[in-house]
C-alpha cells in the first residue's frame, strides 16, 4: 500500500471514529427501545445513578436538596446535603433513595383525556421530587389518594426530557418510601471522628479530667501531662472508644435548643485533637436529659460543625471512666493471642517460650514441647497479672536501679519491621514473696503480690507432664484420706469396695470408683513452680490423699498433698516431688465427697405396703393396693396425679451426697422439719429394715446446687437432697 493510501484509510478511520463519538454524546440520555419496553411499568422509564447528580424533595413545610459531590478511588459517589443544612450525607440513605428510585413502578396509568389536575391534587401537590439524571430533569409530583388501592395516591411525572411523562397511581408502599425526611440522610454519629485519627483526647466533667494522648510505642494511647504519664487500660479505654460508635442519633433537635437543655447539667465534654494537623479539632457534649425521651441524653458537636442529637444515656458510662479506673495495672499491653514469644531472665536462669503452630516449644531452660493448655494458661495469667502502681517510686530502695531481671514479650508479624516488643525490668523477691517491677513502655512501677510474682519465675515447669499417675482400675487395692472428708476405703480382687472409715456405713460403689478414677489417672491443670517456697500450704496440707497399687506381690502408695486455694483449685504436690502444681476443681470436690450410700431415703416400690408424709400440720397416708397407692386418710383427698408424683419421687429419691457425718447441726433445721416421711416395707419380702423415716430441714447451696438437709433415723450423717426432689413432695401434698 502507497504512502498516500495509508493516509486516506487512517483518515478514514478517523473520521468514523469520532463519528461515533459525537453519536455517544447525542445518544448518551436517549432511552433506548429495549430499555423503554424493560422500564415500562417503572415510574422513571430512563435511570442510570451514575448520571444522578441531584435529588431534591420539596414540600410545604420544608424543603432539602441532595447534591452528588465526587466519586472515589472505588467508583462509589459522595453527596451532601446542600440545603437546608451544610454536611455530608450518609451513604445509607442515599442508597435506599437511589434504589427506590430505580424499582419505583406505577399501580396503573390514567389515560390522558381522564386526568382532572385539580380533583388529583396535581395543581397543589404535597410533595415534589425532583431528580436531575444527566439531560433529564424528572419532576415527580405527589397528589391526592386514589380510590383503589387502599391508601394510594396520584402521582404526575413530568420534567424536561423526562420519559414516560404523565399520570398514574402508586401504592401506600412506594409513598412512604419516596417521603424521605433530611434526617434520613443525615450522619447519625455525632463524634466526628474515629479514635484510630486521634493524637489528644480529653475528657471534662462527669469523671473529672482526663488528658490522653497517642502512645508512640503501641496502638494505644497514655496520660498527658498527668497520672505520670501512665498508659491506660486497654480494656477500660475500649469501653470508652465503644462509645463512641453508641453516640448515634436516635433523632436530631436544633444545636441551639441543646446547648440551651444542657445548661448547668452534669455533662462530658470530649476534645478531639486529629493526627492530621490540617483537621480541625472536635468537641462534643453528652449529658443532660432529651426533651423527648427520659432514656436518652443530649449530645451537642459544637466543632467543627454544629450537630446535637439523642443519644442512648449508657454511653455515659463509658465516657464517665475515671483518671483512677483507665490507669493500667496489668504488666502488658499485648493480648495473649498476639504474643509470638516469652523471655524470662531472673538472675543465673533463663525461661524462653515460643510458639509454634497452635502449641509452644520451650528453648531455655531445657528443649521441649509444652502442652498447649499449660502454655496458653501461663501467658494469659501474666499478662492479665495485675499489681498496684508504686507512687513515686525509689528504684534503688526497691531493687530496680539494677534490677534482678527482666520479662520480654514479642510479638507476631509478617512483616519483621512491624514486630513489637514489650520489656518490664523485675526486682529480687522481698522476704514475703513480693517483687517489684518497671514497664518499659512508660516507666510505671508496679508491686507485685506473692502469688503474681510466681508468674515471672524461670523454670521448666511448663514442660512438665501433666500427667501424674494412669494405672488401671485393677490395681487399686486401697484409699486413704485425711482432712474434711476422712475415709478409708479396700478393693477387692472382684472389685467390691468396702468403707473402713467411716464405720457403720454402705458404700457407694459409684462414689467410690469415681475416688479411684480421680487418683489413679491423676492429672494437674497447671504446674505452678518446679520447687515449693513453703508459701503454698503444702507443709500442713489441707488434704492427704494415700492410693495403695499393686506392685509386684506387694503394694506401692502414692501420695497426694493439697494445700492453699488456688482459683476454683487448690495447690498441690505429689509423692517426693518439690514441684508444686494446680489440682482441678473437679478432683478437689471428688477428694471432699464422702461415699456413703446416697439413696438409704429411697422407696422400693415393690416391697412398699404403706407411706406416710407429714408437713404443715398436715398427714397423708398411702397404702398398697395391688400394683396402685391410693389415700387411706380422713384428710382432703389428693389426686391422682398428685399420689402418682408421691409415688415416683420417692422411687427415685437419691441425695447428692453426705454431707457429714455426726450428730445433725443447728442451722441444719432438724429442730422443726419441714417434711416427715415413714416408708413401711413387707416385713416378709425384705431383709432390710422394716421401716425406714427421715426428716427434711432447712434449705441450702451445694456446690452450686439448691439442697435440703435430710436425715434417715438410723442413719449417724445429714445428706444434702436436690430441692426440686422436696418441692414436687411438698406441693403434691
Amino acid at each position: 500500500m502507497s504512502a498516500r493510501s495509508s493516509q486516506i484509510v487512517s483518515a478514514v478511520l478517523i473520521g468514523v471514529a469520532l463519528a461515533l463519538v459525537v453519536l455517544v454524546i447525542a445518544t448518551r440520555n436517549t432511552l433506548t427501545t429495549s430499555e423503554a419496553e424493560a422500564r415500562e411499568t417503572n415510574l422513571l422509564q430512563a435511570y442510570d445513578d451514575d448520571e444522578i447528580t441531584r435529588i431534591r424533595f420539596e414540600r410545604k413545610t420544608g424543603s432539602f436538596t441532595l447534591t452528588r459531590t465526587k466519586m472515589d478511588d472505588a467508583g462509589d459517589a459522595s453527596w451532601n446535603i446542600t440545603e437546608p443544612l451544610q454536611e455530608e450525607a450518609e451513604p445509607f440513605g442515599i442508597q435506599k433513595i437511589e434504589g427506590t428510585l430505580e424499582l419505583a413502578s406505577q399501580v396503573r396509568r390514567i389515560k390522558p383525556e381522564e386526568v382532572d389536575r385539580a380533583a388529583f391534587g396535581l395543581d397543589d401537590p404535597s410533595l415534589v421530587v425532583h431528580v436531575d439524571m444527566g439531560d433529564i430533569k424528572y419532576r415527580l409530583r405527589l397528589g391526592a389518594p386514589a380510590a383503589t388501592p387502599e391508601g394510594s395516591r396520584y402521582l404526575e411525572i413530568a420534567g424536561e426530557n423526562a420519559p414516560g411523562k404523565g399520570v398514574v397511581i402508586v401504592s401506600k408502599s412506594l409513598i412512604a418510601e419516596l417521603d424521605a425526611k433530611v434526617d434520613d440522610f443525615r450522619e447519625r454519629y455525632v463524634m466526628p471522628y474515629l479514635s484510630s485519627s486521634l493524637q489528644k483526647l480529653t475528657l471534662e466533667g462527669i469523671g473529672g479530667l482526663r488528658k490522653l494522648r497517642r502512645a508512640d510505642w503501641l496502638d494505644g494511647f497514655r496520660f498527658d501531662g498527668m497520672m505520670g504519664d501512665a498508659r491506660t487500660s486497654r480494656a477500660v479505654f475500649d469501653r470508652v472508644l465503644v462509645q463512641f460508635t453508641r453516640t448515634r442519633a436516635e433523632q436530631f433537635m436544633d444545636p441551639a435548643a441543646a446547648e440551651k437543655a444542657l445548661a448547668g447539667q452534669d455533662a462530658v465534654t470530649v476534645t478531639m485533637t486529629p493526627i492530621k494537623p490540617n483537621e480541625p479539632v472536635g468537641i462534643v457534649v453528652v449529658g443532660g436529659k432529651c426533651p423527648t425521651s427520659d432514656s436518652d441524653v443530649i449530645a451537642l458537636r459544637k466543632a467543627p460543625d454544629r450537630v446535637a442529637a439523642c443519644v442512648p444515656r449508657s454511653v455515659l458510662s463509658g465516657l464517665g471512666a475515671t483518671a483512677e479506673s483507665l490507669v493500667d495495672r496489668t504488666l502488658f499491653w499485648m493480648r495473649p493471642d498476639e504474643v509470638e514469644s516469652l523471655d524470662i531472665r531472673q538472675g543465673e536462669t533463663h525461661l524462653t517460650l515460643d510458639r509454634k503452630e497452635t502449641g509452644f516449644v520451650m528453648r531455655a531452660p531445657r528443649e521441649g514441647t509444652v502442652d498447649t493448655e499449660a502454655g496458653n494458661g501461663r501467658l494469659e495469667a501474666l499478662i492479665h497479672a495485675m499489681g498496684t502502681v508504686v507512687e513515686s517510686p525509689d528504684l534503688a530502695r526497691l531493687g530496680l536501679a539494677t534490677p534482678y531481671g527482666e520479662v520480654t514479650l514479642r510479638s507476631s508479624a509478617s512483616d519483621e519491621s512491624k514486630v513489637r516488643t514489650e520489656t518490664i525490668q523485675v526486682s529480687a523477691r522481698t522476704p514475703d514473696g513480693r517483687v517489684y517491677v518497671k514497664r518499659g513502655h512508660d516507666g510505671v512501677v508496679l508491686e507485685l503480690a506473692r502469688e503474681t510474682a510466681r508468674l515471672l519465675v524461670a523454670d521448666a515447669a511448663l514442660v512438665r507432664s501433666r500427667t501424674l499417675l494412669d494405672v488401671p482400675i485393677a490395681d487399686v487395692s486401697r484409699i486413704e484420706l485425711e482432712g474434711p472428708a476422712k475415709q478409708s476405703l479396700a478393693r477387692s480382687d472382684s472389685g467390691t469396695w468396702t468403707l473402713e472409715s467411716p464405720a457403720g456405713f454402705t458404700v457407694d460403689g459409684a462414689l467410690a470408683l469415681e475416688l479411684a478414677d480421680a487418683l489413679r489417672t491423676l492429672s494437674v491443670e497447671r504446674w505452678v513452680v518446679d520447687a515449693d517456697d513453703g508459701t503454698f500450704g503444702l507443709g500442713e496440707p489441707w488434704i492427704v490423699a494415700r492410693l495403695s497399687v499393686k506392685k509386684g506381690p506387694g503394694l506401692e502408695t502414692h501420695v497426694l498433698r493439697l494445700g492453699k486455694p488456688a482459683g476454683a483449685g487448690r495447690f498441690g504436690s505429689f509423692d517426693s516431688d518439690p514441684g508444686v502444681f494446680v489440682v482441678p476443681r473437679r478432683v478437689v470436690e471428688t477428694l471432699t465427697t464422702l461415699v456413703l450410700d446416697r439413696s438409704p431415703m429411697m422407696m422400693d416400690t415393690s416391697i412398699t405396703a404403706k407411706v406416710t408424709l407429714s408437713a404443715e400440720g398436715r398427714t397423708v397416708t398411702l397404702e398398697k393396693r395391688g400394683e396402685d397407692f391410693v389415700q387411706t386418710d380422713a384428710t382432703l383427698p389428693l389426686s391422682e396425679d398428685a399420689i402418682h408424683k408421691i409415688v415416683e419421687t420417692l422411687s427415685g429419691l437419691r441425695a447428692e451426697a453426705a454431707v457429714h457425718v455426726g450428730p445433725p447441726q443447728v442451722e441444719e433445721g432438724f429442730g422443726k422439719p419441714v417434711l416427715t416421711v415413714r416408708i413401711e416395707r413387707e416385713a416378709a419380702r425384705t431383709e432390710r429394715l422394716p421401716t425406714v423415716s427421715f426428716s427434711v430441714g432447712a434449705g441450702d447451696t451445694y456446690r452450686n446446687v439448691s439442697v435440703q438437709y435430710v436425715r434417715v433415723d438410723g442413719v449417724a450423717a445429714t445428706y444434702a437432697v436436690a430441692r426440686g426432689s422436696i418441692r414436687a413432695l411438698l406441693d403434691a401434698l
